[in-house]
C-alpha cells in the first residue's frame, strides 16, 4: 500500500514538472515570435504616428503677422506688394466716412489725405501703410484710429518690341509673361517666344534688367521687351 502511494505521488510530481516545462517553453517561443515581428516592422509593434514624430515650432502672433508666404511658381503681390506711383488705394478709416475713399499715389510717391496732408507711401507694403496712417491720425486727430487698405488698381506694366499691340496695360494680380503677351495681342511672327527681357524698378530707385520665361511672374511697373529672333 505504501509503495502504491509513493508511485502515485511520483507520477503526479512528474506530470506537474512536465506541465511547467511545457508552459515555459510556450512562453519562450511567444517571446521569440514577438521579437522577430518587432524587428521586421510587424503590426504587433505599433508604429509611431506622424503627430508623435513631428516637432512643431510655435510662432508668437506678434512675430508672425508680417510673415508672407509666396509660391515660387505662382507669385502674387496682394500682401507683399510695394506701393508705387500710379497705384490707386482704397483707404477705409473706420468710423470716418469723409476720410474713406480712393487715393492715387502721385509721381513722387505721396498720397494726400485730409488732416494729415501729404504722406510718403512709395516703397511700403499695404500693411505698413495702414500702420503709418494710423500713427499719423493718432497725433491729435483721431482717437485709436483703425485703417484698412486695398489696392484697387495697380500701376500699369509696359510691353514693347515684337508684340502686336505694344503699349501700357493695367496690371492684374498674379499675371505672368504669357498673360501680358496675350493682353498685348500676342507675339509677331518674328518674335523670340521662349524668353523676354524685363526692366524692373527696384526699391530705393533705379532699375534692374532680368530675363524671364513665359511662365514667370510680371510685376506692376515692369517694362517687357520682346526681342526679334534671327532664324
Amino acid at each position: 500500500m505504501v509503495m502504491i502511494k509513493t508511485k502515485q505521488t511520483l507520477l503526479i510530481a512528474f506530470i506537474g514538472l512536465a506541465a511547467f516545462f511545457a508552459q515555459a517553453s510556450f512562453a519562450f517561443a511567444e517571446t521569440v515570435v514577438v521579437a522577430e515581428k518587432a524587428s521586421s516592422g510587424s503590426d504587433l509593434v505599433p508604429a509611431m504616428s506622424s503627430k508623435e514624430k513631428t516637432e512643431v515650432a510655435i510662432i508668437p502672433a506678434s512675430e508672425a503677422e508680417d510673415v508672407v508666404v509666396v509660391s515660387t511658381k505662382n507669385v502674387t503681390v496682394a500682401n507683399a506688394y510695394r506701393i508705387g506711383s500710379g497705384d490707386k488705394l482704397d483707404i477705409t478709416v473706420f468710423g470716418e466716412e469723409e476720410l474713406s475713399k480712393t487715393y492715387t499715389v502721385d509721381g513722387q510717391g505721396y498720397i494726400s489725405m485730409p488732416l494729415v496732408g501729404n504722406v510718403l507711401v512709395s516703397g511700403l507694403t499695404p500693411l505698413q501703410t495702414e500702420r503709418l496712417l494710423e500713427e499719423k491720425f493718432a497725433e491729435g486727430y483721431l482717437v485709436d484710429p483703425s485703417i484698412a487698405i486695398e489696392i484697387s488698381e495697380y500701376r500699369p506694366f509696359y510691353i514693347i518690341g515684337e508684340i502686336r499691340r505694344p503699349g501700357s496695360y493695367n496690371y492684374i494680380d498674379g499675371m505672368n509673361v504669357l498673360n501680358a503677351v496675350a493682353v498685348g495681342g500676342g507675339f509677331t511672327y518674328r518674335a523670340k517666344t521662349k524668353q523676354v527681357e524685363v526692366i524692373r524698378p527696384v526699391e530705393g530707385g533705379g532699375n534692374i534688367e532680368v530675363v524671364l520665361g513665359v511662365d514667370d511672374p510680371v510685376l506692376p511697373g515692369d517694362i517687357i521687351r520682346i526681342r526679334e529672333r534671327f532664324f
